[in-house]
């Protein structure tokens, strides 16, 4: 179970955040130490339903290869075998990208 308490949404926050995931493009892999390289995407990894998408706010940098790896393998296990927590990524991002407004 995630502890959203950590997270610092806005109040009543969208589902769909252009500017945001548009700001999460811009970061490099989450991988850390891994020089991926290529194209970095918004990887949603909250789960809101089957066929729904997670909010936006709820997304990690990942270059392409990590991201299908990531719905491949799921999210526990790949941050598993990564050893990062793709969770408390997105609350950082989401932390900074509000300071900045």
């Amino acid at each position: 179970m995630v502890d959203y308490s950590a997270f610092a949404f806005p109040k009543n926050p969208p589902a769909r955040d252009k500017a945001h995931l548009a700001y999460v493009r811009l970061q490099i892999c989450a991988v850390v130490g891994n020089d991926c390289g290529g194209v970095t995407e918004a990887a949603h990894i909250g789960v809101a339903g089957k066929g729904i998408k997670a909010s936006d706010f709820l997304t990690v940098p990942l270059c392409t290869k990590h991201h299908i790896e990531s719905h491949g393998a799921g999210v526990y296990t790949f941050q598993g075998n990564h050893g990062v927590s793709l969770w408390e990524v997105a609350a950082r991002l989401l932390a900074k990208r509000m300071e900045e407004r």
